[in-house]
């Protein structure tokens, strides 16, 4: 089983703090805020708290004035994190105060209010991820805002193959250096042993001819494009066939059979069945269906010892000239079938990917399947293969949607081979047909335990990394080392686009994710639920190639969207704990920059290493370019 742990695109921004309800409080702090990873919170190992730990009780003083608090705000429709094709949405939300609300505004724009304290407006939607804000303001003049993202695009069902996600290039040069990996590879094969085990060769009226020894050089293979796809050549060269020979009334003698050269000629085109349905009869390589091998000897010799034997033999020499052929035709094709098939992981079988949850270190699967739709190539240029991806999610989590958002961007520039070897152009659709699949395994939500911190962390998740942004938490954990918990979940499926934005060739969005916070007395009591936040969050990162996998690094947020709900507990300023958020986050991503594992490459040729790579960013697609 290949297992790619993918949960790094989500688990830096998972870890700080999400949610999901209607909120309500003072003024809403700034739409966006920007971090930077690099900061930790020391290079001591964080040991487990020992409890039980004091619970405490507000100080009025650090409880916010009613008279101060906005109205609670929440939105009705679209949901949280909702996908459409549409290009505007009707956005309705919940706008509750004692005090009665005086106005709403969705994206700037004024609302209407619809009865119900409900209030209405349409916001436009651009392609991928988009950010609603909307405010609401009392009487008094307090004001609370919020938001829910939307993303629009092409919704795609889970269960069907997404066309054009893949396409993989070999110039001939790279052509020639899979044929003498798979060279490399038949050499220990033991081609005497499949010929005997096809015995006997000749059965018929007055012969029978029985292999007992083959003897040959080393198998030579030849690969180049072809209109169809591919076309493959296998040579034997010094065949020495030996075979003891049977005739009626004449006993056994010994037969040589002699060539040159033998050599195996296939083309490989797209698989009927995809046109057809019905079932691949052929063999499979390379993700291609190849034709039946035709064999063409070069010298073809049948002598024995005995001149009479030699001259009995000679009416029966078409016959085994054919059936020798036919027996090597079926057992060359089998061979080179075979190695071919393994050239290419995903191509030909379907993978298994393993998500690492980060939060919890359990393993969650799922299915990712590649097929080829198209295949062109030339003596020349080499060959292109374009592929259609597919993710399933095993065990997906309940209520989670059945389809993806992909934006359909066609490529700026068709892929051609060269002038490097290899050549791999990854849309960002197909990732993040497989980034949902693994959100909907629940790969990427989990739990923090502050009084359990994981081996080797340096965030220390205590009561302490509240002080300084909200004053009330000193009065209800008194002990600085009191744990902290935070419950973490995502919404919506993450998204990784290339070349979104001018300048910005690789960003990652979320669309909802959501944390409870609560201090964890380890008392035997419940903890106590401080409060629950909810945001979006975008980041920049940067992409390189390190030894066949994709390495990302110096991952830089933006949190685009941020909502408080009311904590059951006490009530705490929204502005606090939109401070606690911009300060966590460097430290957050700082701790977790460490753990984030490169993403191996899919359908390197026989696992051979890239040299010298670079890389071409089109809006929805990443080209790598490599020598091998």
């Amino acid at each position: 089983m290949t297992k790619w742990t993918l949960a790094w695109l989500a688990a830096p921004l998972l870890a700080g703090v999400f949610g999901m309800g209607c909120g309500s409080e003072s003024n809403p702090g700034p739409s966006s805020a920007s971090t930077a990873a690099g900061a930790t919170s020391g290079s001591q190992t964080v040991v487990a708290p020992v409890g039980p730990f004091t619970r405490g009780t507000a100080s009025p003083q650090n409880i916010p004035d009613p008279a101060t608090v906005g109205p609670a705000v929440c939105p009705v429709s679209p949901t949280r994190g909702a996908q459409t094709e549409q290009a505007s949405v009707a956005v309705v939300i919940s706008a509750v105060d004692p005090d009665g609300v005086a106005r709403v505004t969705i994206n700037g724009d004024p609302a209407t209010s619809i009865g119900n304290d409900q209030w209405q407006a349409t916001a436009s939607l651009e392609l991928g991820m988009n950010v609603v804000q909307f405010e609401a303001e009392d009487a008094l003049g307090n004001m609370t805002g919020g938001y829910l993202s939307i993303t629009r695009g092409q919704l795609v069902p889970t269960n069907q193959l997404y066309r054009n996600g893949v396409t993989l290039a070999l110039t001939p040069s790279g052509l020639n250096t899979v044929g003498d990996v798979a060279e490399n590879a038949l050499v220990n094969l033991n081609l005497e042993s499949l010929v005997l085990g096809a015995n006997p060769l000749v059965k018929q009226t007055g012969l029978k001819l029985t292999a007992t020894k083959l003897a040959h050089d080393p198998i030579l293979v030849e690969l180049e494009g072809a209109p169809t796809g591919l076309r493959a050549r296998a040579h034997l060269d010094m065949v020495r066939l030996e075979a003891a020979a049977e005739f009626i009334g004449f006993g056994l003698t010994n037969v040589i059979i002699t060539a040159d050269r033998a050599t195996g000629l296939a083309n490989a085109q797209i698989s009927q069945g995809l046109f057809t349905g019905t079932a691949r009869a052929n063999k499979q390589a390379l993700g291609l269906e190849l034709d039946a091998l035709q064999i063409t000897f070069q010298n073809f010799k049948v002598t024995t010892t005995s001149g009479f034997f030699t001259a009995l033999l000679s009416p029966f020499r078409g016959t085994v000239e054919n059936t020798v052929r036919d027996k090597l035709e079926v057992l060359l094709m089998d061979l080179v079938a075979d190695e071919l098939a393994k050239a290419m992981v995903g191509l030909d079988t379907p993978l298994t990917v393993g998500i690492t949850n980060p939060l919890t270190q359990t393993l969650h699967e799922l299915d990712f399947k590649v097929e080829l739709h198209e295949a062109l190539g030339s003596v020349q240029q080499g060959v292109v293969l374009t592929a259609g991806a597919m993710a399933t999610a095993k065990n997906p989590v309940w209520n989670t949607p059945g389809t993806f958002v992909a934006l359909g961007g066609a490529p700026a520039r068709p892929m051609v081979p060269g002038p490097e070897a290899f050549g791999i152009r990854i849309s960002s659709d197909a990732i993040n047909a497989l980034l949902h699949a693994g959100w909907r395994t629940g790969g990427i939500q989990g739990k923090i335990e502050g009084r359990a911190p994981k081996p080797g962390t340096t965030l220390q998740l205590s009561a302490q990394m509240l002080y300084p942004f909200i004053p009330v938490v000193r009065d209800l954990a008194p002990d600085p080392d009191t744990p902290l918990t935070i419950e973490v979940d995502l919404g919506a499926s993450p998204m990784l686009l290339f070349g979104s934005k001018p300048g910005v060739p690789y960003q990652l969005s979320l669309g909802e994710a959501e944390a409870r916070l609560m201090i964890d007395y380890m008392d035997g009591q419940p903890p106590l639920h401080l409060f629950t936040l909810r945001f979006a969050a975008t980041a920049e990162v940067d992409v390189s190639v390190v030894a066949n996998k994709i390495a990302i690094d110096n991952l830089r947020a933006t949190v685009a969207g941020v909502d408080v709900i009311p904590g059951p507990t006490v009530q705490i300023r929204d502005q606090e704990i939109e401070d606690f958020l911009k300060a966590i986050l460097p430290q957050v991503l700082g701790s977790l920059m460490p753990a984030l594992p490169p993403i191996p490459l899919p359908a390197l040729p026989f696992g051979l290493n890239m040299q010298n790579p670079r890389m071409l960013v089109d809006p929805g697609h990443l080209s790598i370019y490599s020598d091998l």
